[in-house]
């Protein structure tokens, strides 16, 4: 189990790597041809997208997941799963694209208070058709584990993505609406080939009974996601509300140098949700997935700390001076994101099928998430919104553990994990109160400084995590790479 992780994390990894890495390198073309308050346009019909994707599809991806992946399906019964739920997405997907152009106007005067983004409520529903689909077609290459397909179709959905940017924004001058239709061009270059990829998984069948099954498990789940969403992006609505635009462009700058944490979170985190499902009944899966959370932290810390000590660095690169107030941000955010993302370490919950308590979990979350935005953001502005944000995904994370131990025991080392945390909030939190503070004079020095610390600190926090173990997980990988490589 731990090979496979590492196997094919890197490959998932890797690929959310160059797709992230790609939205790092067009912020400096968005801060550049995009005012304060386009920016802070997109950066809010994009989180809306994200609530939508839930709402749509009344999630039966995560119900597909289960069902197909369970080791009791047969053949037919997998082609049956996925064609119902390629038919069914294509079916609610198409319906919201009438009703959201037919409504656009109003759309625009609800979201706007104006009429002029009537032609961006169109676009931006024509990208979310795309992106819906093609997101179900991934998922589909994913839970047949074939990472090395879902690489490429996720590379041909970056690089159309990027070229078309390119030419809408430098050489049209589309704004906002331009990189919805980049977005849009690039769901429909990764679902053709994800498409292809996939294509003897689908028929024209469409089975209700299955449809239902799958709806039985999601539908719980509906509000579970509503409640991750609120407790991830109701920042950004907080902040819309209580602020002004251009304050959500400043905090969607910060956010998005804070995903660089996310390069290998959802990399891993892809590989190890069908592990987990495929075997999680053998006898030393339990401790399987203590092992690689620590191997796990290990790797992200660091990522963590990067992010944290050159956020002065990235953003000089990134962004203008006006954005300058995101570099307190950072840390905050880079914490919510490892946060919000390692309950999958705590699978007893997802493992019973109790739907119902992760979709209480969620509402909790979003519930505290909502009374801390808008008790902070008064006093602290886009810091209080980030603090928010990392305290709530923090307590999701307790939820998941408390509950999930009851249901599937993992053996956790909770002494190592605390301590690295700890490491983390030293260093990190006082970037939250004092501007640029991890900023030298002069610039070599301080990059020679802020270098230092990392290697010690990310060494440290390895030692910590890994223990007596790190040199027998270390020959495991070497092992492993060095038979691919030999193959």
């Amino acid at each position: 189990m731990l090979a496979s992780f590492f196997k094919d994390g890197a490959v998932y990894g890797l690929i959310k790597v160059v797709t992230s890495s790609s939205a790092l390198l067009l912020l400096p073309l968005y801060t550049r041809t995009l005012t304060l308050e386009e920016y802070g346009t997109l950066d809010f019909l994009t989180i809306s997208a994200n609530l939508l994707y839930i709402i749509i599809s009344l999630e039966i991806a995560q119900g597909f997941a289960r069902c197909f992946c369970d080791s009791a399906s047969s053949a037919e019964d997998k082609i049956r799963y996925a064609s119902t739920t390629l038919w069914f997405t294509l079916t609610v997907y198409s319906l919201f694209l009438v009703i959201a152009f037919f409504f656009s106007a109003e759309l625009s005067d609800y979201v706007f208070d104006s009429s002029k983004h009537e032609d961006v409520i169109q676009v931006a529903a024509l990208a979310i058709w795309g992106q819906g689909i093609f997101s179900l077609v991934q998922n589909q290459l994913r839970y047949e584990l074939r990472p090395k397909h879902y690489a490429i179709a996720s590379l041909g959905f970056t690089l159309m993505l990027v070229a078309m940017v390119l030419v809408l924004l430098l050489v049209f001058h589309l704004g906002v609406a331009g990189v919805f239709l980049a977005q849009l061009s690039g769901s429909l270059t990764g679902l053709a080939l994800g498409v292809y990829f996939a294509r003897k998984s689908y028929q024209y069948v469409f089975d209700w009974e299955k449809c239902k099954e799958m709806l039985r498990f999601s539908l719980p789940l509906v509000f579970s996601s509503v409640g991750v969403f609120f407790a991830l992006y109701l920042d950004r609505i907080a902040i819309k509300s209580l602020m002004s635009m251009e304050s959500l462009g400043v905090y969607a700058v910060g956010y998005r140098v804070a995903t660089v944490v996310s390069l290998a979170l959802v990399g891993f985190q892809m590989a190890l949700t069908p592990l987990i499902y495929k075997n999680y009944q053998t006898e030393s899966a339990p401790k399987d997935i203590e092992q690689i959370f620590r191997c796990f932290l290990a790797l992200i810390c660091p990522l963590i700390l990067i992010a944290t000590l050159f956020a002065d660095d990235i953003l000089a690169l990134v962004a203008t001076p006006v954005y300058a107030d995101a570099y307190q941000v950072i840390f905050p955010l880079a914490m919510a994101f490892l946060l919000s993302n390692v309950y999958l370490f705590a699978p007893g919950v997802w493992i019973a099928k109790k739907t119902g308590w992760i979709s209480g979990i969620n509402v909790v979350v979003a519930g505290v998430n909502i009374a801390l935005n808008f008790t902070l953001i008064p006093l602290l502005g886009i810091v209080g919104a980030a603090i928010a944000t990392c305290l709530s995904a923090l307590v999701g994370l307790f939820c998941y553990v408390l509950l999930g131990q009851s249901l599937y025991k993992i053996p956790y080392r909770w002494t190592p994990i605390v301590l690295s945390f700890t490491i983390l909030l030293l260093i990190g939190a006082p970037t939250m109160v004092v501007t640029e503070f991890w900023t030298l004079q002069p610039s070599l020095w301080a990059f020679v400084v802020k270098l230092f610390v990392l290697i010690v600190t990310s060494g440290g926090i390895a030692m910590l995590l890994l223990g007596q173990e790190r040199r027998n997980i270390g020959v495991k990988i070497a092992d492993f790479l060095s038979q691919k490589f030999r193959n």
